[in-house]
């Protein structure tokens, strides 16, 4: 894959991004048809190493990380295609039956968008409609490690995370690592009502807000009493306006990461606020 494909911020805080909107084009042409193969070969060309599969498994090789590499069928931390144990020595080895692999078995005319980081891999993908993106049809995934993390130390694992929305309701859903060593998946406290959810998005001391449209970091949730503050998806932002999914909005405010970029595009909903992702565009105001 070469430019314009792929875009990269280098420097301490490197992400590269998957698709691309400009002034005269709605979506890059060639994002159109993305699949699982084109996936692995994007992630590790970014981190010069395997550290992706062909069948989804996927380990971030970060400082605080101890997993040998390259990456096999039998070690790593995430996994796209199964939650099921294999190897008990991995502490706190996630893995779930949804994510990016659902993305490459969507049918044909799917347009793709994602950002990857060397923390966390975010990806959306909108039905295609002529030279348009249909709304009514997109499916959003990101896994990986939380910003800002509430566990630290040998506890780290329980800082993983993988989320999911989507315009089909029985597929939004999202958590994390029970406990160390542990294979079971503690569901986060997302929206799933017709209004907002009083728990999953009251506001907590750490977040910072856009004045005028109270955009904040994306802070997730345990499900369970007390309902604890995990810590923060890295490139995504949560906002109370109504923007629509696939639309490109400009944040002037609220940059939780350090990245000198202000466009983000709609990728799914939490009931009466809209999630928005990191997207690179060019000669757009």
């Amino acid at each position: 894959m070469t430019l314009p494909l792929i875009n990269e911020i280098t420097g301490t805080n490197r992400i590269s991004f998957l698709g691309w909107k400009t002034n005269n084009l709605n979506y890059s042409p060639e994002s159109v048809g993305f699949d699982g193969t084109a996936l692995s070969i994007w992630v590790n060309n970014f981190f010069g190493q395997t550290v992706m599969t062909n069948v989804g498994a996927l380990t971030f090789p970060t400082s605080f990380e101890s997993l040998p590499l390259p990456v096999t069928s039998i070690n790593h931390r995430f996994n796209t295609f199964q939650f099921s144990s294999t190897n008990s020595n991995q502490a706190g080895q996630f893995m779930t039956n949804y994510g990016v692999a659902e993305l490459s078995l969507h049918e044909g005319g799917q347009i793709y968008w994602g950002v990857l980081s060397n923390t966390n891999l975010s990806l959306f993908s909108i039905r295609k409609n002529g030279e348009n993106m249909d709304n009514s049809s997109y499916f959003f995934s990101s896994i990986g490690w939380l910003s800002n993390p509430l566990y630290s130390g040998s506890a780290f694992p329980r800082n993983a995370y993988c989320l999911f929305l989507s315009s089909r309701s029985n597929l939004i859903g999202g958590g994390r690592p029970s406990a160390e060593n542990s294979q079971i998946l503690q569901s986060f406290q997302i929206p799933t009502g017709t209004s907002a959810d009083s728990i999953a998005n009251y506001p907590i001391a750490c977040q910072a807000a856009t004045p005028g449209a109270n955009t904040t970091e994306l802070y997730l949730r345990d499900n369970i009493s007390p309902h604890k503050a995990i810590g923060y998806v890295p490139h995504l932002l949560k906002t109370n306006l109504q923007i629509p999914v696939g639309q490109i909005y400009r944040n002037t405010g609220i940059d939780p990461d350090g990245i000198n970029m202000h466009t983000w595009i709609c990728v799914g909903r939490f009931v009466s606020e809209s999630i928005l992702m990191r997207a690179w565009t060019q000669g757009l105001l």
